[in-house]
């Protein structure tokens, strides 16, 4: 019963460093288009 919290909360842990990850994409995108758009 020991391995599943465990498990858990690694598979939690993961799950959210790749939510984060995307989200930083997602925000490094939008920046980068709205950067363009203020130069042109």
């Amino acid at each position: 019963n020991l391995k599943n919290p465990r498990l858990k909360s690694t598979a939690e842990l993961s799950a959210f460093r790749e939510d984060k990850i995307i989200w930083l994409l997602l925000l490094y995108i939008q920046d980068g288009g709205t950067t363009r758009k203020t130069a042109a």
